[in-house]
């Protein structure tokens, strides 16, 4: 789950990123989750 959100925040702004990952897991995790996920590599 870590890795998708890395994978898909590198690619996207953190609110379109949020929107993705809720739509391929299922999994709603807000952009700021996101960016301490990539703050935090």
């Amino acid at each position: 789950m870590e890795q998708c959100c890395l994978l898909i925040s590198a690619n996207e702004s953190y609110q379109m990123a949020e929107k993705d990952l809720e739509k391929f897991t299922g999994s709603k995790i807000s952009h700021s989750t996101l960016q301490r996920l990539v703050n935090r590599q």
